[in-house]
């Protein structure tokens, strides 16, 4: 074990992980899957990872949660969902219970029954980290092989390549990323809406992309498979009721680099939901209810990404010169249709007071890892949402999107 996980395990990790069942053989993977009002799709979910390579030398750990104020349906619904699991896989009535579906060796962690759901405002997050929490452990005492923890929902079909292709990749990465398609559900409405999604999160992310960003690629939970030290350096999921996986592979790009994987995509769900208060569902939702209420889908000013672009090159020049009175030069001498609203924002969101305090404390490849760190995912988006304040605003999806009906993101 290396000291990195034993310090997360003993300080950071979840009861789960120290009080985990004793696997009575090894396994070469592990995934784990939060399940929360899945009744419909959980088994199909596990049934599909069944069907993959190399599925017979791999673990899978639901966690079905739910917050204790949840709607009596939501609960409901997490009992049955126990109950058709433990029949199908042949799971005792513990809260921590082993058994297999076809050839998916399986661990049931029950946070949904009364007693041990999870706290408000914790959600998806905690249920997330319990499941990376015990798999760590599980790394860490050598009943799993491989140091990567595989992270998927319980509403997606995966590639028959889904353990494998990570491994074909460097194992010196924090994390990868799976491609993924979502699938086009419900009526003309809601299918219209899931393509507009889909469409924008590769806008956002070509934008990032145009702009050199170091944190462009996509932050979807279902899509990860994260390098077990990576993991224990940052201290795991961060606890959010939403969010997760943007924070935690934010934290995870500053220790190692995150790899976009190629290759056949995962197949997300295209369903509406209130479970969380944003991510796909919600964002589906609300671009239903704008276009039924007459309201244009907008998105970000494709100037924003040349602002970002530009902000980004400044920083490079100024740190090989370690000099920030170059950057500020740099700065005054942009002329561009985005130059005026670029000094008002890195002033307001506080980019230029950081950057300055940077230049006055270190330099050479130390001043770049701490601007580089520092300009990190979240900053990134709160610089874009400020040029959006300061007069780039956002414009009509339809004359910014490319004239593509594929529904591919990768």
């Amino acid at each position: 074990m290396t000291r990195a996980l034993s310090k997360y395990l003993v300080g950071h990790a979840e009861e789960e992980a120290k009080h985990r069942p004793r696997l009575a053989r090894r396994y070469r993977f592990v995934v784990c899957i939060p399940a929360c009002d899945e009744e419909g799709t959980l088994l199909e979910t596990l049934r599909n990872l069944a069907s993959t390579e190399q599925a017979q030398n791999a673990l899978a750990i639901v966690v079905l949660n739910a917050s204790a104020g949840a709607p009596e349906r939501v609960h409901a619904a997490n009992a049955r969902c126990a109950q058709a699991l433990r029949s199908a896989a042949q799971l005792g009535s513990t809260s921590i219970a082993l058994g297999s579906l076809s050839s998916l060796d399986l661990l049931l962690i029950d946070r949904a029954e009364p007693g041990r759901t999870l706290p408000p405002k914790q959600g998806v997050g905690l249920a997330r980290k319990i499941g990376a929490d015990v798999a760590l452990a599980w790394i860490a005492d050598g009943s799993v092989e491989t140091p990567l923890i595989w992270s998927t929902d319980a509403d997606v079909v995966v590639p028959p390549d889904y353990f494998t292709r990570p491994l074909h990749a460097s194992l010196d990465a924090s994390a990868f990323v799976f491609p993924f398609t979502h699938r086009l559900e419900g009526d003309a409405s809601q299918r219209a809406a899931m393509r507009s999604y889909d469409q924008y999160l590769r806008y956002y992310l070509d934008g990032l992309r145009r702009a050199g960003s170091p944190y462009a690629f996509h932050t979807v939970g279902s899509t990860l498979c994260i390098g077990a030290t990576a993991y224990a350096q940052v201290r795991g999921f961060p606890k959010r009721q939403a969010g997760e996986d943007f924070y935690l592979l934010n934290k995870l790009a500053k220790v190692g680099s995150i790899v976009t994987l190629t290759g056949q995509p995962i197949e997300l769900s295209g369903r509406t939901s209130d479970r969380v208060p944003f991510g796909t569902g919600a964002a589906v939702a609300q671009i239903q209810a704008q276009r039924a209420q007459g309201s244009a889908y907008t998105v970000e000013n494709p100037l924003v990404f040349d602002a970002l672009g530009a902000w980004l090159e400044l920083l490079d020049h100024a740190t090989h010169e370690d000099a920030f009175e170059a950057l500020e030069d740099r700065l005054e001498a942009l002329e561009a249709p985005y130059a005026q609203p670029l000094r008002r924002a890195l002033g307001a969101a506080g980019h230029l007071a950081a950057a300055r305090a940077a230049f006055e404390q270190c330099q050479g490849t130390v001043l770049r890892k701490r601007l580089h760190d520092w300009n990190d995912a979240f900053r990134t988006l709160k610089l874009i949402h400020q040029l959006r304040d300061e007069g780039l605003d956002e414009v009509p999806a339809d004359t910014v999107f490319a004239p593509d009906h594929s529904i591919q993101s990768g």
